[in-house]
């Protein structure tokens, strides 16, 4: 029978960490108001809070004991709070690299950039699309993009130890179509030539990328001349002109995206009706803005479902533990 109790205890102390963990900062106020209220408007209450105020009162004699709970408590909400920043962070990072007047096409049911293939002439049919914006020229602001993974060694790690980077192979339309994609040290690269660009987060994270240096991607030694700032999710990637790569990896003409800016954010279902109805594609059609949300959705998923795991179970052993400090605190003054 004790058993039978003590695991409904444990049941219910679990649901009800879970449900407190996952309420949002709104809940938690309700939750301290009604418990003020209680504290306030019934004799339980009173009591409680007089109990309450004793023990507040009595911190200093048992200092180090308090500590240790509320050193617990304090390690579960900021492993809490930093896994949860963690995902938060990541989803709004990647919507910060779409907008609804840019559109992305990949090749029928592909998952993601680096597993579509689209081919020149693809290419050339999309550019030519309703609804599609032109620069000063006339010409449609369509950049065809590859996207390949490389691998450069880890900064502050051992030689050997690398870790995978996007390369993606640009072409002058694409400074048009990302204007927030700015070069803050050294220069672009010039087309035709094995000379690349590295964002400014993909700098900070791997060797080699300083403007000047060589590195080693495929067969071929690339030579760094800039570094790029975007704001957004794009500032892990390297840039070099997408002739240069696909010839690098071996690609030949073909491309993996191709994005478009769009005369305004009404023009995308006139584009995307034309694309999706062209036989000769078979293409996926969508705006960056829901294209990048939808990479983050599953990353984001798995990040929050363990930071609430974690916190979970760290939340349980702090309460353990305050609860058998609380009774050591209270068995030493069982005479009082």
């Amino acid at each position: 029978m004790n058993f039978l109790i003590g695991l409904a205890t444990l049941i219910v102390v679990i649901i009800g960490v879970i449900v407190f963990l996952s309420l949002p900062w709104q809940g938690l106020i309700v939750i301290a108001v009604l418990l003020l209220l209680w504290m306030t408007a019934t004799r339980r209450g009173r009591q409680a809070a007089s109990v309450t105020a004793v023990g507040i009162s009595t911190i200093s004699h048992r200092l180090g004991s308090s500590l240790v709970i509320v050193i617990g408590i304090a390690g579960v909400v900021g492993v809490l709070v930093a896994m949860l920043a963690m995902a938060q962070g990541y989803a709004d990072t990647l919507r910060r690299t779409g907008s609804d007047d840019t559109a992305i096409v990949l090749r029928g049911a592909s998952a993601s950039e680096v597993s579509s293939v689209l081919s020149h002439d693809n290419a050339t049919t999309i550019g030519d699309a309703p609804g599609v914006a032109k620069d000063a020229e006339g010409k449609p602001i369509v950049s065809a993009e590859l996207v390949v993974a490389a691998n450069l060694p880890i900064k502050g790690s051992d030689a050997e130890d690398f870790g995978s980077v996007q390369l993606r192979g640009v072409n002058e339309e694409a400074w048009k179509l990302r204007t927030n994609a700015k070069i803050i040290s050294g220069r672009k690269f010039e087309p035709g030539k094995y000379e690349l660009v590295a964002g400014k987060g993909a700098q900070s994270n791997f060797a080699g990328l300083e403007p000047g240096k060589e590195i080693k991607l495929g067969s071929q030694t690339w030579t760094v001349v800039g570094i790029f700032s975007s704001g957004d999710a794009l500032e892990s990637e390297i840039w070099g002109d997408v002739q240069v790569v696909g010839s690098a990896y071996r690609r030949g003409s073909s491309v993996t995206t191709v994005f478009a800016r769009l005369a305004d954010a009404a023009s995308f279902d006139q584009f995307k009706a034309k694309l999706t109805t062209d036989p000769s594609l078979q293409v996926d059609v969508d705006t960056t803005v829901n294209y990048y949300s939808k990479q983050s959705e599953g990353t984001t998923k798995i990040i929050t479902v363990i930071g609430i795991v974690v916190g979970s179970i760290m939340a349980i052993g702090a309460v353990f533990g305050a609860l058998n400090t609380m009774f050591a605190a209270v068995a030493t003054r069982a005479r009082e």
